[in-house]
């Protein structure tokens, strides 16, 4: 900004220390043009720094989201809203095994129930902008649908500026750490018990699981004990009704139940562990550890009109209603048995999958890993994983062996069973898939994620309602890359839709780039072993899904692919 003249007044002679140039004009025009660069500095100085003319949000409008994101601060849930904390800083969530929070697309560990019990800060709310901003709501959703777009709740523009713990959540066992499990600048999750349901009637139709000390025992043992290491591997097995009434919802026949998650994390977390639904579209989506869970977790995030969809969601209060695994067992069987509901997965190259679970979970904590001596290399890993699985067996009182303990620690490196973590866990242990393919209405591909996606969503309805609306990315802040609060790109206006390329990049410090470290980290032999002996039904699933290009592939379809037994029952 220039600086103001300094001359003095009634005189041809400037102040000590300015320019000794001759005045240029008589003291009454002097006095004009100070008043006049007065005025345009003023005018600059107090002018909004950011404008948008998309047609969404007013140009007079400021986010006053973040206060200064340039510093990498973040206001927290401390009573008074001080800067606490810097984002550079890398803050290494645990969880019941040991396994550290995967920091990348892939990333779908819930934190254990222990885990969530420990709190950082006590207060259940936090304001992130202290100046009063005072906008009628129904402008504001007015504005949202302009030019013939949408209304998303999502995408409306803030004015609600706090943090909170959902409404439903408020209880005292419940989290009460904002930053990492709270929803940000929506104040209906703040406010209404019924979030995220749209309506108490559809709340009603989902209600969660109520347990009783023997039930939660009888369910640990059978998520954890499992009578099998392995699922039978029948890819049509015939739909099985409950026999056990009272426990669990066992859906499939040879697998753990629904809802081990519950009272497991990590190895014995159970099958259904990543299931989260969209009840208005009737979409089971089963999501698989390291085949882009966190995208879908933002997805349904965005679709529940939460505004900061964008933070980190594994950990968030308010997608917690809508994960399978939490629902009762009558809701559960529900959404299994009946065919207006589409159950949808994708799966990846196996190898490629296994050297990102390998990058992120296993070489970045490698110091925990006693046996390794610090020299862990992907081949030794890959032999862990060939050994027959080191567990306990579990007795009855005649002796008889009843089922074999998923252990913490080190075990769940030794094996490919129900106990191994699911970062490397076999994908077609998840949702049924080795033995209810055909009830997997759509199969995707996640070298393909962004036609099939749209795909996808076009077929259940949502591509039009939320799908192609989504905005990608979004200003991130927080005290770790696994606590932080962002809101939607306010001025981004791309929308270019759900999980397909843009300019902004919308991972979380995924800097492994597993596909593009193959040919470092294998050799043909390593690439055969994994692919044959490791992990041959994924392989073989993985070949016909992706032979079949950009298209989703049909559950009944594969089927009969993968297994000649199953033709015959595709006749009936």
């Amino acid at each position: 900004m220039p600086s103001p003249p300094t001359w003095s007044e009634g005189t041809s002679t400037p102040i000590e220390g300015s320019s000794s140039s001759p005045r240029l004009f008589p003291p009454f025009l002097r006095k004009y043009l100070l008043l006049a660069w007065l005025v345009v500095c003023g005018h600059i100085w107090f002018a909004p720094d950011v404008g948008d003319d998309d047609g969404l949000f007013d140009t007079h409008r400021v986010d006053h989201t973040f206060d200064d994101p340039v510093r990498g601060k973040t206001r927290v849930a401390n009573g008074e809203g001080d800067w606490h904390g810097d984002i550079s800083r890398s803050v290494m969530v645990e969880e019941e095994g040991g396994e550290g929070v995967d920091d990348d697309v892939g990333d779908d560990e819930e934190l254990g129930a222990a885990d969530k019990n420990e709190e950082i800060d006590e207060d259940e709310e936090v304001d992130l902008n202290e100046d009063g901003v005072d906008h009628n709501e129904e402008e504001l959703k007015e504005e949202g649908t302009k030019e013939g777009n949408v209304h998303i709740d999502a995408l409306l523009p803030i004015t609600f500026e706090k943090c909170c713990i959902p409404a439903a959540f408020k209880r005292s066992n419940n989290p009460t750490d904002v930053d990492c499990f709270g929803t940000c600048f929506t104040e209906r999750a703040c406010d209404d018990m019924i979030y995220p349901f749209n309506s108490a009637e559809e709340k009603d139709l989902f209600p969660s699981v109520e347990m009783t000390s023997e039930g939660r025992m009888i369910r640990r043992r059978e998520c954890m004990s499992p009578q099998s290491l392995t699922p039978p591997l029948e890819w049509c097995q015939e739909p099985q009704m409950d026999t056990k009434r009272g426990t669990s919802a066992h859906l499939v026949k040879g697998i753990p139940p629904a809802g081990c998650s519950i009272v497991s994390s990590s190895g014995g977390s159970g099958p259904f562990q990543h299931v989260i639904i969209f009840p208005s579209a009737k979409l089971a989506f089963c999501g698989i550890p390291k085949v882009g869970i966190t995208m879908w977790e933002q997805f349904l995030r965005f679709y529940i009109g939460a505004k900061d969809y964008p933070s980190l969601p594994h950990y968030k209060l308010d997608r917690t209603p809508l994960q399978f695994d939490q629902l009762d067992q009558d809701a559960q069987r529900r959404i299994w048995d009946d065919e207006e509901w589409t159950w949808a997965a994708f799966i990846r190259n196996p190898a490629e999958r296994l050297l990102s679970g390998f990058l992120d979970k296993v070489k970045s904590n490698e110091e925990k890993l006693k046996w390794t001596d610090g020299r862990l290399t992907l081949e030794a890993f890959i032999d862990s994983l060939s050994k027959p699985a080191n567990l306990a067996k579990v007795v009855d009182d005649e002796g008889q062996l009843i089922g074999h303990k998923c252990t913490k620690g080190n075990s769940s490196l030794f094996g490919l069973t129900w106990c191994s973590d699911p970062h490397w866990r076999p994908q077609v242990f998840s949702c049924g898939l080795s033995e209810r393919i055909d009830r997997f209405k759509y199969v995707g591909d996640i070298d393909y994620a962004a036609d099939q996606s749209r795909e996808l969503l076009s077929h259940v309805g949502l591509w039009d309602t939320h799908g192609k609306h989504f905005i990608k990315g979004g200003i991130q802040i927080g005290r770790s890359k696994h606590c932080n609060q962002a809101s939607h790109p306010i001025n981004h206006t791309s929308h270019v839709g759900f999980q397909q390329s843009d300019e902004v990049d919308t991972t979380y410090l995924h800097a492994k780039k597993s596909k593009e470290k193959m040919d470092e980290f294998y050799t043909p032999e390593l690439l055969r072993k994994v692919n044959q002996v490791l992990y041959p039904d994924d392989y073989k699933l993985w070949k016909l899904v992706h032979a079949n290009g950009n298209r989703l592939s049909k559950g009944k379809d594969l089927m009969t692919k993968l297994s000649s037994k199953c033709i015959s029952t595709s006749l009936q």
